[in-house]
């Protein structure tokens, strides 16, 4: 039994750490000289997967404190910022949608959810949290419209 207790405490001990320290640690990783910067995407990347990622579950968000639901805004516009994927920036929106249900969200919350929709050309998501909540965003893309054949698998440009 006294082997049992002790296999699960050392087990635990890595969830141990609250969601402050282990935003701490994610910004040691992103603030990292690296030797390149493909290698500190997937470091960043990686480190969130590893400590941010389970505080996304459904369930957990809903009882993380908004302290630590700030803590994991940050933490997750960071790793957006840092990798351009797209999965990251639908973590933003979740937690965003969490603080916009408990009355937390800001003004700035809005804005950097915005540019980092922007970053990944989530561009119909982007115009509307611009039209929903009329920001004040200096760097606004300009009225513009898609091409309608448009394929998510081919590169494309800005033509003005």
């Amino acid at each position: 039994m006294l082997l049992f207790l002790m296999a699960i405490l050392s087990t635990s001990g890595a969830y141990s750490q609250t969601l402050e320290q282990q935003s701490t640690e994610l910004d040691n990783i992103a603030n990292a000289a690296a030797e390149t910067t493909s290698i500190k995407t997937v470091a960043v990347a990686n480190a969130f997967d590893r400590l941010m990622l389970p505080f996304l579950d459904a369930e957990k968000i809903k009882l993380t404190t908004p302290s630590d639901l700030k803590i994991l805004f940050r933490a997750t516009d960071m790793t957006a910022f840092y990798t351009e994927e797209t999965k990251y920036v639908k973590y933003l929106q979740r937690i965003s949608d969490v603080l916009e249900e408990r009355k937390l969200i800001t003004e700035e919350h809005y804005t950097q959810l915005y540019f980092a929709l922007l970053q990944v050309r989530m561009l119909k998501e982007a115009d509307a949290l611009l039209a929903q909540h009329r920001l004040l965003v200096n760097d606004a893309l300009p009225p513009h419209r898609e091409a309608p054949d448009l394929s998510a698998q081919m590169p494309t440009e800005w033509l003005i």
